[in-house]
């Protein structure tokens, strides 16, 4: 079976450097228990508040938006590209989920975790495909999609295509119950 599990990875980062990975650590119990039992494994989770990056046309922040409506006509459009373009090259450095998988297969003692550079396109959907039993892939941080924080039903909808089953594991809950 094909199980999609949502993760609180949300951990803490400095410099591409998890700080605390509690979060990570708490979750293995569900992960472990799933790879055991030959599941295909697809992990989501949102990190931080990027801006939605993944999505064509993403916009800015309402901080962002407050202080080019700030400045004078003129500026704004020349400050609005500044930002979309920070933001590009920032989110995508400072929240991706790339180093949680890493810490994973530290983690599980073998690279059994590959890492998806979307959520719902070509590179997950290839690496979701490609699985084999006792495999995982851990998507790309979900708020990466403008749908994840609006609770999209066709995001939801995509995202549950590609499992049989679904698992919240919130701080791997379902093993302290």
């Amino acid at each position: 079976k094909k199980v999609l599990v949502r993760c609180d990875f949300n951990v803490p980062l400095k410099d591409g450097v998890i700080t605390s990975d509690k979060r990570i650590v708490e979750a293995l119990p569900t992960i472990k228990y799933l790879l055991d039992k030959g599941a295909k494994v697809i992990l989501c989770s949102h990190m931080g508040k990027p801006h939605n990056v993944l999505t064509e046309g993403f916009g800015l922040t309402k901080k962002e938006k407050k202080k080019v409506e700030a400045l004078p006509a003129e500026e704004q459009a020349a400050a609005t590209a500044e930002y979309l373009e920070k933001a590009l090259k920032n989110d995508k450095k400072k929240l991706t989920l790339k180093p949680v998988c890493a810490r994973l297969n530290e983690l599980l003692g073998a690279e059994k975790v590959t890492f998806a550079e979307d959520i719902i396109g070509p590179d997950a959907k290839a690496k979701i495909a490609a699985l084999k039993a006792g495999e995982a892939v851990l998507l790309e941080n979900t708020r990466f999609d403008a749908r994840e924080e609006k609770n999209g039903a066709d995001f939801a909808k995509e995202l549950a295509s590609y499992a049989d089953i679904f698992v919240n594991d919130a701080f791997g809950a379902a093993h302290r119950a």
